[in-house]
């Protein structure tokens, strides 16, 4: 009998009990069973009982017969039913001059029959033996509550305690339930990798991606992680998995039975909890199945019935007080968030408040833990008489284990603990001014963004790589142009007219001085905001000198090269020297806008993107991030436009749910339907808040074939109807998605080579199935690249 197989760790040096006079058992390798000569259990004896091997990695036995005997000897191994265990003599019957074996086998839960675990052996010439799982690092049972306790961590809500556990196996008739001391191990990882000892042959980074990717997600996973829960104002146990892992009905079931077998004290108080949109979704479609396999389905609003409070992650900040709920655009790093929901994503806020309960090691307390955010569950934030004044207001949010304090903050307060996040000195971004004239995309690269925008020359970029049609064709205005506009004198009552020769007026560059320089400006938000406006509104009005008219009327000459009249719409998009850098992606401060062809000349609709520049919103992240508002320039993409597209959606090269498992995510929603920044839309006489595909592209563990992936949904769009017709089904087909996924790879290391990306870059696309004429489907066409900022 091999006592090492590689399966089973933690060895350690036992003494060697005195052994029995009966017949020791006997292990035969050519049929891989053991027979046990003689048991007592109970008042009962049983004689040459045969135990079937189920695993070659570990030492686990089916009982495959019991059979009776009259009577066995006095000294024979005796089974205690109180811990499932029988320790009993072992020979190698197939190895001559192999010693003999003391073991202990352990009864543990199964789907089916009686299924017994070696968990500890030592020979009798005293060399060392080993032990499965020492109980300092977990269990496979838990008898009564005090053993649920002493594995336990708290939760911060109510007294609840959590108990991780790993089942191996799962694809299998024999999973083995394994519940790992949650204080030692608050990882599943750290728990197979150092309790078990797991890929101890490779570097950590590639072992946590190798058991992610067969622990997670995955419908063919090999193993199941979760956690038990023990709620005490209801004296609940709550089955929870990570919550956007869409565990399907059979991983629940398999979980459910081996738990209710392994914690005999719980059994009826069992219940499965979804955590999040993706389960809470699932475990409604599904509740049918569930009910019929006699799992209980406890949802939060029950669950937390009686709980109104908890505080997840303990801190201290200040920001504007802010109620996110779905489909609402992103809270930024000046926002305390009020959320409705649980979001799947989260980027970094100043505090997180959400009215639907967490737990400890939910992914959005993990995120608050890795910023040092206050992160709390409040029952009814938002509309809490205490809170709902403060909606819209600065705020000072303290967190800790007296309780949550959220009270009125004056905005100098707020400023000065948000200014110590921010740089410290003034950050100029890099620019050229010397390229005067529109290019066509084909004339420009990745090196030009300097002088045309960080997206006019990604786009460039992508239309050297990837298959004509995909990336827009088109040209881009560098710099320059901007530039020249901003800077010429005006005059007149609303000094946007061009002054005539001799006179001289304030430059759009020159009002933007005196704003900067008048103290109201900067200290009174509702007047920057109106003075702002007021600003853009000049701009879009200023006059340009005709060879400046003529320089961007030709652009349009690209496409229609015979001239006036022209009937192609295009598509003017913002492209500055601050967005879409590594760092900044500067994501939804500046706007684009689509030119007619009955809009007169060009520069009205390019005139209307300078503007944008000094939105509140860019003027006020700029001012956040201490970013030079004089120095930053606006360029211009140009491209035709789409029109209808079918449907829409953003890629990111990465898994964001679960980094250690290579892969990309996925977003994409039906026809013109934002996915970032959500309008309501009217389906049906009623207003939805649309919800997008969501789903994750990942590699198959042990895959060598580059083309071997999985798509994985963790949710799907909630619209049924578009452009006045029904849709049905996902957003993507099958090939586009395989097709996203070939171009998503190329662009990926195309862009981390050209920016010289380590481990953890990420490409973030904008991606379109394009419109027909004839009603057939249109192509996947790629508008936008981006390094993506975590």
């Amino acid at each position: 009998m091999n006592i090492r197989p590689a399966a089973v760790l933690a060895m350690a040096a036992l003494s060697c009990p005195s052994l029995h006079a009966a017949a020791p058992a006997a292990y035969h390798d050519s049929d891989a069973t053991l027979t046990v000569p003689s048991v007592i259990a109970g008042q009962t004896a049983y004689c040459d009982v045969p135990l079937e091997r189920l695993a070659e990695a570990r030492w686990q036995f089916a009982l495959t017969e019991l059979p009776v005997c009259n009577q066995a000897p006095a000294d024979s191994p005796v089974y205690d039913a109180a811990t499932g265990t029988v320790q009993l003599p072992v020979i190698l019957a197939e190895r001559p001059g192999a010693p003999r074996f003391q073991i202990r086998l352990s009864q543990v839960p199964s789907l089916a029959g009686m299924q017994f675990l070696v968990t500890e052996a030592y020979p009798e010439n005293g060399a060392p033996g080993y032990r499965y799982l020492p109980e300092t690092d977990g269990r496979l049972r838990l008898w009564n509550p005090e053993d649920f306790s002493q594995l336990a961590t708290g939760t911060g809500i109510g007294g609840a305690e959590e108990v991780k556990f790993v089942i191996t196996d799962i694809d299998t008739d024999h999973p083995l339930l394994h519940f790992q001391n949650s204080r030692r191990y608050p990882l599943h990882f750290d728990f197979v990798h150092e309790a078990l000892g797991w890929y101890p042959e490779l570097a950590k980074d590639e072992a946590i991606a190798r058991f992610n990717a067969v622990s997670y997600f995955s419908q063919g996973r090999r193993n199941l992680v979760g956690s038990v829960v023990h709620y005490p104002q209801n004296n609940r146990y709550a089955l929870e998995f990570w919550p956007t892992d869409p565990v399907p009905v059979s991983g629940i079931r398999t979980a459910f039975r081996l738990l209710r077998q392994a914690m005999p004290f719980a059994a009826d108080r069992l219940s499965y909890h979804p955590l999040g949109l993706t389960q809470e979704t699932l475990a409604r479609e599904s509740g049918e199945a569930l009910a019929d396999a006699g799992i209980p389905v406890v949802f939060s609003t029950e669950l937390f019935a009686d709980t109104d409070s908890a505080v997840l992650n303990p801190g201290d900040s200040y920001g504007r007080l802010r109620l996110v709920r779905p489909g609402d655009p992103f809270p930024s790093a000046r926002d305390v968030a009020i959320f409705t929901y649980i979001p799947n994503d989260l980027g970094r806020v100043a505090g997180i408040l959400t009215e639907t309960p967490q737990t400890t090691l939910s992914h959005i307390n993990l995120r608050a833990k890795q910023d040092h955010r206050p992160n709390v569950y409040l029952r009814n934030a938002a509309t809490r008489p205490d809170i709902a004044p403060l909606i819209g207001q600065w705020v000072h949010f303290h967190a800790d284990a007296d309780g949550i304090r959220l009270e009125p903050a004056s905005e100098a307060d707020a400023q000065a603990w948000l200014d110590s996040l921010r740089p410290a000195q003034l950050q100029v971004p890099e620019y050229d001014l010397s390229v005067t004239e529109p290019l066509p995309l084909a004339d420009i690269g990745f090196s030009d963004w300097r002088a045309f925008g960080v997206k006019a020359a990604n786009v460039a970029e992508l239309g050297k790589i990837l298959p004509e049609g995909v990336a827009p064709d088109g040209y881009a205005l560098p710099f320059s142009l901007y530039d020249r506009f901003m800077a010429l004198p005006r005059c007149g009552e609303a000094q946007t007219a061009l002054c005539p020769e001799g006179e001289h007026g304030p430059s759009f560059y020159d009002q933007v001085q005196a704003l900067l320089a008048d103290s109201r400006f900067q200290d009174d938000p509702e007047y920057r905001s109106a003075q702002l406006k007021a600003l853009r509104k000049r701009i879009k009005k200023g006059e340009a000198p005709d060879d400046l008219i003529a320089a961007i009327e030709t652009v349009r000459r690209f496409w229609e090269p015979e001239g006036p009249p022209f009937h192609q719409s295009l598509r003017c998009r913002s492209s500055t020297n601050n967005e879409d850098l590594p760092g900044f992606n500067g994501a939804g401060l500046y706007h684009s806008t689509t030119h007619k062809a009955d809009e007169g000349p060009l520069i009205e609709s390019v005139k209307k993107v300078w503007a944008s520049l000094w939105s509140e919103a860019a003027f006020e992240e700029r001012a956040f991030w201490r970013v030079d508002h004089l120095h930053t320039y606006m360029g211009v993409l140009i491209h035709p436009n789409y029109g209808d597209e079918q449907a829409n959606g953003v890629a990111v090269s990465a898994n964001l749910y679960n980094p250690g498992w290579p892969g990309f995510t996925v977003n994409a929603q039906y026809g013109e339907i934002s996915v970032t920044n959500p309008e309501p839309v009217e389906i049906g006489g009623e207003t939805v808040s649309p919800v997008p595909d969501e789903f994750l592209l990942v590699r198959l563990p042990g895959a060598e074939d580059t083309d071997t992936w999985e798509t994985l949904y963790l949710r799907h769009s909630n619209v049924t109807e578009v452009y006045g017709q029904p849709v049905s089904g996902t957003v993507l087909r099958p090939e586009e998605i395989a097709q996203l996924r070939h171009y998503l790879t190329l662009i990926h290391h195309h862009f981390k080579k050209r920016y010289g990306g380590g481990d953890d870059f990420a490409i973030e696309i904008e991606f379109k199935i394009t419109e027909t004429d004839d009603g057939s489907r249109g192509h996947l066409a790629i508008k936008q690249a981006r390094p993506w900022v975590r």
